[in-house]
């Protein structure tokens, strides 16, 4: 009878989260097999996915060891030393305090917080993703509940000689648990308690000590030591556009550098990389936050950029490798960068940053580093014929114009994919732009396994399309432009060896399409007298044709060509006639000539 007196509150209770988990997902239904209702969606596929993931394991770093499946007693360990110890004994103190009272009574529900506590980290222990103790952080809140309600009670019941002493110690441990919060600002993230001694980089990394917090520290540190170059193993996400590390930044690789190299404790200890443990038997500069090791290697005569450095060419591009996959894993010890005089399209020895100080001016060739132009090639070669171009339709597996062909229809006509199969189509892989905001409405050109595709403000990358790895990355630099609906782009366009690109400050790029460096840069039109573009350029004939926008500031529309190669002016064609020719441009009337 007691059981059915609780099952209509667990029923609600039930229904209730539902609801609210629900309406996280704004209420969404999809239908499965044609006619199964399915709420949240999302949901479901967020948990596939992290079956997939947990199936596959995932890098984990623990008392000096690494693993790709982890341990079961992962989580216990780093709530033990992660947890400020005044927060730990009040747990313990719940726990005691329970246990002790459900002998008096046997009302279960005092449990209820201590037993959601255990699920979460027996699900933590049964898991093969060890990367932290954020992924238990559902366990604090709950035995949270359960310490106050002890600490409450036994505050309120405490009499006679033990009344001071027990007032006092729970104040203390109260007093103690938010001075451990004052002690830790504002490396929360990286405190451990006193349980993980002098060495916590020992225990746990990742997530637990290091995730790239500490870039501007280093920053400042080698601004005040002066020091100009820097090898730099960092683990983290953060842009190269966000601050200056330094005037020279090599980002990655396997080979040994000397002179100044920087280093994140994830990488150090071995874990997603294993090229730079070496390091730790070098001689410390200086610590560098909590999560960041500097060092100084004599006698300094490594070459600066190793064989096979890219550049990096935008500014949205991180300092550390983009992690996730196997692949993007090993990219930082096997694709070296380098990021020269804060520029993001060059790569010299000496000065290459190209245009202004403020990094407004257009688009220049990137030059080669020493080795020649091959150091610099990051995708397959290309080459799309008018042929090609013409027969767009017929072709079976690229999509290498805008609209598919000439005819601009999209029209697909394949039967790989049908109203049976479709429902069973999955997410391979995704890759993010991470450019400011500024709208997405680029249509993507793929050519034998490589994907294009543009951002807002300037930016195009190419993509591998098998696994969503970037293969090079292009930002023009843009002026002031004068522009009334969003900084959009439309697209690419693919001939020959190239990549066109036409830009928000009415600039024509020509790209290399192995290496993404600028072949050459026409300005179409002057962007001040309120011009602009934004569509995708169309390659016909040898001509790369282009057309401008800017009607809201009453310009003369134009459609331009321009020589495929060389990037000369071919003809100009006014889609807007002049006075002289009939036309009324530049006169606004309420009413039509005729």
């Amino acid at each position: 009878r007691d059981l059915r007196a609780y099952a209509k509150p667990a029923l609600a209770a039930a229904v209730g989260a539902g609801l609210v988990v629900w309406a996280v997902y704004r209420f969404h239904v999809a239908i499965a097999h044609g006619f199964v209702p399915v709420p949240a969606p999302e949901l479901l596929a967020g948990l596939r996915q992290l079956a997939t993931h947990n199936e596959s394991g995932h890098p984990a770093f623990l008392l000096g060891h690494v693993s790709r499946y982890g341990w079961w007693y992962y989580a216990p360990v780093v709530i033990a030393v992660k947890t400020p110890l005044a927060f730990l004994a009040l747990a313990a103190l719940a726990i005691g305090f329970t246990a002790r009272e459900l002998r008096g009574r046997a009302d279960w529900r005092s449990l209820a917080p201590l037993l959601g506590a255990l699920a979460v980290l027996l699900t933590a222990m049964w898991a093969a993703i060890d990367i932290g103790v954020r992924h238990v952080l559902p366990v604090y809140p709950l035995l949270a509940i359960s310490a106050a309600s002890a600490v409450h009670a036994l505050w309120r019941d405490a009499t006679g000689a033990r009344r001071v002493a027990t007032r006092t110690a729970l104040a203390a441990l109260v007093l103690l648990q938010g001075s451990g919060a004052v002690r830790a600002y504002p490396d929360f993230l990286a405190d451990f308690n006193a349980l993980a001694g002098r060495h916590p980089e020992r225990i746990a990394v990742d997530s637990n000590l290091d995730w790239g917090q500490d870039l501007r520290r280093l920053a400042d540190t080698l601004a005040a030591r002066h020091v100009t170059s820097v090898s730099l193993f960092y683990f983290g996400s953060t842009p190269v556009g966000a601050f200056r590390v330094a005037d020279t930044v090599r980002v990655g690789g396997a080979a040994h550098p000397t002179g100044w190299v920087a280093v994140s404790r994830t990488y150090l200890a071995g874990v997603y990389a294993d090229c730079y443990t070496w390091l730790a038997h070098e001689t410390l500069a200086a610590h560098i936050g909590r999560s960041i090791e500097l060092y100084r290697i004599l006698p300094d005569t490594a070459r600066r950029l190793p064989e096979g450095t890219f550049p990096i060419r935008s500014s949205a591009e991180p300092y550390g490798a983009v992690l996730g996959t196997p692949v993007g894993n090993a990219a930082i010890c096997h694709e070296p960068r380098a990021l020269i005089a804060g520029g993001t399209t060059a790569l010299t020895d000496d000065d290459p940053a190209d245009g202004d100080e403020s990094g407004r001016g257009p688009s220049a060739p990137s030059r080669p580093a020493s080795g020649g132009d091959s150091s610099l090639a990051r995708g397959p070669a290309l080459h799309v014929t008018d042929q090609m171009l013409l027969a767009a339709a017929e072709n079976p597996s690229d999509w290498i114009t805008y609209g598919r062909d000439y005819t601009n229809r999209r029209y697909v006509p394949f039967t790989q994919i049908d109203r049976d199969n479709v429902r069973h189509l999955q997410l391979a892989w995704v890759h993010q732009l991470e450019t400011p905001p500024g709208g997405q409405e680029t249509a993507p050109i793929e050519v034998d396994g490589t994907i294009f595709y543009t951002g807002p403000l300037g930016y195009v990358v190419a993509v591998d399309a098998a696994t969503g790895v970037e293969r090079w990355r292009h930002q023009h630099k843009l002026g002031v432009v004068p522009t009334c609906c969003g900084a959009v782009n439309r697209g690419v366009a693919v001939y020959h060896d190239k990549v066109y690109l036409s830009t928000l400050d009415a600039h024509l790029l020509a790209l290399d399409a192995r290496t993404g460096r600028v072949v050459w840069d026409v300005e179409v039109v002057d962007p001040s007298t309120g011009y602009s573009m934004t569509s995708a350029p169309l390659a016909v004939g040898g001509k790369i044709i282009v057309g401008v926008s800017g009607s809201e500031f009453a310009i003369r529309g134009f459609v331009d060509a321009y020589d495929a190669e060389t990037g000369a002016h071919l003809w100009r064609f006014w889609t807007i006639p002049s006075p002289a020719e009939g036309g009324w441009w530049g006169e606004w009337r309420t009413t039509t000539p005729d």
